[in-house]
């Protein structure tokens, strides 16, 4: 999805894993039998999406070097994502996340590695002066040296360039509460685009907040844009711009072939059409559009479907 000026360039840096998801919709990971094999994870899925949007997206991450590394390596090149910074490492092997299609919130299994060994020589000044966007995870952030290079890198944005930061915490990413506030407070100095579940903030405070006071708290800390996914309540967007908040209606279905993809595609739509000048509101339908989809589709959105989904501006009264 582009305007036909100039394509917006995106910098996704994180994490690049294998997703070992379940063939068929079970309780738990304890009665699966067997899984397909995609590309994971956020950074990637949505570097890789912008891609078939029309956008040109380079991915930051480090895999094994090994087999399953290879083959996201290749992966990404097939897709033209730009894959020069995608170091494959020899001491360790390609990261692996295991889930399962359920129709409740079954924790996936993840087998951390490779992916956290993203180094300062893999984002370059050279890369990020020509970036509109600079893209990353609260997972990314989770481990060293990946988390100081990443946090550096956002320092060196030059004037111009937005930070999209997904802020969706997991205790399993090996980060406490303490250092995951820590690192979103000092990221909103950098006026991000933010997008969050509910669920995120009772993880970090013990506790059920008001979507409003979340939203707020983000505002204050310096955040320039918050997405909060409310589940099957919808969505809120707020800007710092403009008072109060928009409201996107969630999708009919809510039990999605694969719930950890969901996010990545709804946010991969926002940002494609957010770069090429839409509002706030036309971008939030047009990622529900895109987020309808991966309802329907196991494994990564297809390029013609994305082509045949009406532009930002027509998505408002389509279900």
């Amino acid at each position: 999805m582009t305007t036909g000026g100039p394509k917006p360039v995106v910098v996704a840096v994180g994490e690049l894993l294998i997703d070992l998801i379940s063939s068929e919709v079970r309780p738990t990971l304890a009665q699966v039998a067997r899984f397909y094999r995609y590309v994971g994870a956020g950074p990637a899925t949505v570097a890789a999406n912008l891609a078939k949007m029309g956008l040109s997206s380079h991915l930051v991450a480090t895999v094994g070097n090994d087999d399953w590394g290879s083959f996201l390596l290749n992966s990404m090149k097939k897709g033209q994502v730009g894959s020069q910074y995608i170091r494959q490492e020899s001491q360790l092997p390609t990261s692996v996340r295991v889930s399962v299609r359920s129709q409740q919130d079954t924790p996936a299994l993840l087998y951390r590695q490779a992916d956290a060994h993203i180094l300062a020589e893999q984002l370059p000044f050279s890369l990020l002066q020509k970036a509109n966007l600079l893209h990353t995870s609260i997972m990314a952030l989770s481990a060293q040296p990946a988390q100081d290079n990443i946090i550096q890198a956002a320092r060196m944005m030059p004037t111009g360039c937005q930070l999209s930061v997904d802020l969706n915490y997991n205790a399993a990413y090996g980060l406490n509460t303490k250092d995951a506030t820590r690192i979103i407070e000092q990221l909103c100095r950098y006026a991000p685009l933010l997008r969050a579940n509910l669920d995120t903030f009772e993880q970090l405070t013990g506790k059920a907040l008001a979507p409003l006071k979340i939203i707020e708290y983000l505002h204050k800390a310096g955040a320039r844009l918050v997405c909060l996914n409310r589940g099957t309540d919808g969505i809120y967007l707020s800007n710092d711009q403009e008072p109060g908040f928009i409201s996107i209606p969630p999708l009919e279905t809510m039990v999605p072939n694969e719930v950890s993809t969901l996010g990545d595609a709804w946010w991969s739509g926002f940002l494609a059409a957010w770069l090429n000048g839409a509002s706030m509101a036309d971008a939030g339908y047009y990622g529900r559009q895109v987020a309808g989809l991966k309802l329907n589709a196991i494994g990564p959105l297809k390029k013609e479907s994305l082509e045949k989904l009406p532009k930002p501006g027509q998505t408002k009264t389509i279900a």
